[in-house]
């Protein structure tokens, strides 16, 4: 779970061994005896090398925002520079390795949409990343929450634990998160209690603008929709992990996405994302994504639309 304490990497195992065991044997028979100096030298160089790749990890890192792979849930990381926030926490234990094989090393805060285990399960595996920072929540879910997630956010973030209502803005780096959903307070245990998210990044001619739905559906985004709380978007999170009833033909065409990511565990037995939702979404002219199929799904401001990037391409 620590950012570089394990570097992911693909490669055919049996040539890894053979080209492990060749260089063991050329290191056997001439091991190098450098002078002092150009191990002086070496080491220097390596520590430089280091240290710019953790000023770039922690302190300069682009403008993103990574839609996770973190099987049948959903972690979004919007990052830039360096502040990093975390939209949900997936369930189980895979954002600690998410998180870490895309280089982050600290996180400001976590934001749990609503309280389905999908959502925020991982939360007690970001004490890492998380030192300092907070866990939010919407209006009112923080009198609901169990024993057992006091316990751990007592253990993640003690006294550091707030709530966010409608209007409300975070600041990510350059990026705006605007709470446009749910209008009041909630116990956060629905589906249409998930707090909702309009992104937008604006420098010069890079622009982003986006939609973090949660478990949200089509009928939360019309009452966004219809308040004027949310239009045109460049990309769109998927509500609900792509289900029948996460958007209609109505909100597709109002948001008029360019890309659409849903977040779905392989074989999941919800069969997400539905073939309905992927139908509306193309007919919006829509592309759409799911981790499941490209694992995770960077999106990055761009002159003309977003830039999208995968971690593998689709089958």
């Amino acid at each position: 779970s620590l950012g570089l304490a394990s570097v992911p990497v693909s490669v055919n195992l049996g040539l890894a061994l053979l080209v492990t065991v060749l260089l063991s044997a050329v290191l056997l028979v001439a091991w190098p005896r450098p002078s002092g100096r150009l191990l002086a030298g070496g080491t220097l160089v390596a520590l430089a090398l280091a240290g710019a790749v953790l000023l770039r990890l922690r302190w300069l890192a682009p403008p993103r925002v990574c839609v996770l792979d973190v099987g049948q849930g959903d972690a979004i990381l919007v990052q830039d520079g360096g502040s990093a926030i975390l939209v949900d926490a997936g369930p189980g234990d895979a954002v600690g390795a998410a998180l870490a094989r895309n280089g982050v090393l600290h996180l400001d805060a976590v934001l749990v949409t609503h309280l389905h285990d999908d959502h925020y399960g991982g939360l007690s595996t970001l004490g890492p990343v998380l030192s300092g920072g907070e866990v939010l929540f919407g209006q009112g879910v923080s009198g609901s929450l169990t024993d057992e997630v006091k316990r751990e956010l007592s253990a993640l973030a003690p006294g550091s634990v707030s709530e966010v209502s409608h209007g409300d803005v975070l600041r990510v780096g350059r990026f705006s998160l605007r709470v446009v959903s749910p209008l009041g307070s909630s116990d956060g245990s629905q589906n249409a209690d998930s707090v909702q998210l309009a992104l937008s990044f604006e420098d010069g001619p890079r622009t982003l603008s986006g939609l973090l739905t949660g478990d949200g559906e089509k009928d939360e985004l019309a009452a966004e929709l219809g308040r004027g709380d949310v239009g045109d978007v460049d990309f769109l999170k998927v509500g609900h992990h792509g289900s029948a009833v996460s958007l209609g033909k109505a909100e597709a065409r109002a948001l008029s996405p360019e890309v659409s990511i849903a977040s779905a565990g392989a074989n999941n037995r919800y069969g997400h994302p539905r073939q309905e939702c992927v139908d509306v979404l193309a007919k919006a002219w829509s592309a759409f994504l799911c981790t499941m199929d490209v694992g995770d799904v960077t999106v990055e401001p761009g002159e003309s639309g977003p830039r999208v990037t995968t971690a593998r391409a689709a089958a």
